[in-house]
C-alpha cells in the first residue's frame, strides 16, 4: 500500500520538513506499534508533500506531528490523542 499527502501550515503554505505519522485505524493493532510495519514516520519535502510505500494493506490514519514526537510511536496514549486529530 502507498499513501501520499501534503502538509500545510495554518496559513496554507507548505510545511517543509514536517514529520508525518501514519498508523492503523484499527485500535487493536496499536499495542504492537514498536514492532509493526504499520506504524511509520516520514518527512515532508520542500512542497510539504510526503509519500510512504510498503505498508501492509489496511485502513490508516495520518497526522503531522512535531519532530520530537517521532519517538512516541509505542505510547498508546499518544496514538489515541493523534487518532482524535487525524
Amino acid at each position: 500500500t502507498t499513501l501520499t499527502g501534503t502538509v500545510v501550515q495554518a496559513d496554507g503554505t507548505p510545511a517543509e520538513g514536517a514529520v508525518v505519522l501514519v498508523f492503523p485505524e484499527a485500535r487493536a493493532l496499536w499495542p504492537y506499534a514498536a514492532a509493526s510495519l504499520r506504524f511509520r514516520t516520514t518527512g515532508a519535502d520542500t512542497r510539504g508533500q510526503w509519500r510512504m510505500t510498503g505498508l501492509p494493506p489496511g485502513e490508516y490514519l495520518a497526522i503531522a506531528v512535531p519532530a520530537a514526537d517521532r519517538t512516541r510511536l509505542g505510547d498508546d496514549r499518544f496514538i489515541e490523542a493523534a487518532a482524535r486529530q487525524a
